[in-house]
């Protein structure tokens, strides 16, 4: 068991505390770059430069290749051993080597960033820059000026991640096929884009089918298009907010985005102040969510008929109404029929009153705690 432990610490620690003479000793170093390639950092110069000590290191970590003599790094078969398993390790190869087509061929299969590494002949070559982008589509961004603007090239790499077209020429940015596609797969590209394409209503549009909120970055132009809009607003209701002033006046788009909208982000408070007074809105924000009353208008929150009308889709409507509704016994009572904890918001005369208090009690036992102290000392 003792010498079970040693061992084990020998391996974590090993050649960090070898003396020098270990570090130099061939049949030593072997062992531990099998076990962990970066150990070839701790051994001897001689040994960096052994041919065998390096291909056993960079064959468990390619990025061992960094700790081999300079002469190594040179070494065609010591560096497709490292770049095979870890192709960013061409970052240490010697510059003869960054400029071999087929290295590099070999190190972007495993790695597209290693494209920043390589020459700049061949990252002008469209192979290679092929190579990299079907790894990484981003890696684009180290591709010459000239594969930047090559429209085919750039569309490869967009539809497997459309964030690689802010790396491209801007003619090939502005180019609506280009475009287009990449919105489709991620919509977040339209901020990046020039006003004239942000302009084009069909990219907007298709932006917005992948994600709504990306309205935010149309002209106000399309933000005050009917059909831009509730493009928005059918996916996310509360996209309603980037509409233009006319059309959150718009009953049919803002019933669409009531529709749609998220439980935390109610669409009702987008609305025009017209439209938030309006009984069919009112009560379609309130049957969606009910907390979504705390927006509608004064004039719908001391309106007993309006608030009788939510509080029987929800009680807890009754949160939201009036102080003067709320000494409603009429409207209290539909409430707590519907909700007993909402007796709560009722005025302490209600609370007090045996009608209200039962019917509250009948529908959810816990709410006698908001009862007053003489009705839940009654043993009816």
């Amino acid at each position: 068991f003792f010498t079970h432990r040693i061992n084990q610490q020998r391996n974590i620690m090993g050649l960090r505390k070898a003396s020098f003479k270990d570090r130099a000793d061939k049949e030593v170093v072997l062992e531990e770059v099998q076990k962990d390639g970066f150990q070839l950092k701790l051994a001897s110069d001689k040994l960096q430069a052994d041919k065998e000590i390096v291909l056993e290191a960079v064959k468990n970590n390619g990025a061992a290749l960094y700790f081999a003599s300079r002469k190594l790094k040179g070494d065609k078969e010591v560096v497709l051993t490292a770049i095979k398993e870890r192709g960013i390790a061409i970052v240490s190869a010697s510059t003869e080597l960054k400029a071999d087509k087929d290295i590099a061929l070999v190190a972007l299969q495993g790695c597209g960033w290693a494209l920043e590494f390589v020459s700049d002949d061949l990252r002008a070559d469209k192979e290679v820059v092929r190579k990299a982008i079907q790894n990484c589509p981003v890696a684009i961004k180290y591709a010459s000026n000239e594969c930047k603007a090559d429209k085919n090239i750039v569309l490869e790499a967009v539809r497997k991640d459309a964030l690689a077209l802010r790396h491209a020429s801007n003619e090939v940015r502005n180019d609506k096929e280009v475009f287009l596609e990449a919105v489709q797969n991620n919509g977040d590209i339209l901020q990046y884009a020039s006003n004239e394409i942000k302009a084009d209503k069909q990219i907007v549009v298709a932006a917005i089918k992948n994600k709504a909120s990306v309205i935010q970055y149309a002209p106000i132009e399309l933000r005050a298009d009917k059909d831009v809009v509730l493009a928005a607003v059918k996916k996310e209701g509360s996209t309603l907010q980037w509409a233009s002033d006319q059309l959150k006046a718009n009953k049919e788009v803002v019933l669409e985005a009531i529709q749609n909208e998220g439980y935390y982000r109610p669409a009702l408070q987008y609305a025009s102040n017209c439209l938030r007074s309006d009984k069919e809105v009112v009560l379609a924000a309130a049957k969606k969510n009910i907390h979504a009353l705390q927006y509608a208008s004064p004039e719908v929150l001391e309106d007993k008929d309006k608030i009788l009308m939510a509080v029987k889709i929800n009680g807890n409507a009754l949160k939201f109404a009036f102080v003067i509704l709320q000494e409603d016994k009429e409207v209290v009572l539909a409430a707590v029929k519907q909700v007993g904890g909402v007796l709560r918001y009722a005025s302490d005369e209600l609370r007090v009153d045996k009608d209200v208090v039962f019917a509250a009690v009948k529908q959810d036992g816990r709410a006698l705690e908001y009862a007053s102290d003489e009705l839940r000392a009654d043993k009816d």
